[in-house]
């Protein structure tokens, strides 16, 4: 399975694209968190990124 890895801010949000979708991850000094509905359906990025 192909996964690529996308720095959508840096140091902060993380964004790991599948070919079935996307997933995002929030990095706050050592924690993580997985974001969720953060995205409108069918859109490649946070509106914030955009």
């Amino acid at each position: 399975m192909d996964t690529d890895l996308v720095e959508v801010i840096p140091d902060r949000l993380h964004m790991f694209r599948f070919p079935i979708g996307q997933a995002y991850l929030w990095q706050d000094g050592e924690a993580l968190t997985r974001a969720t509905g953060c995205c409108p359906p069918g859109t490649a990025s946070p509106p914030s990124a955009r």
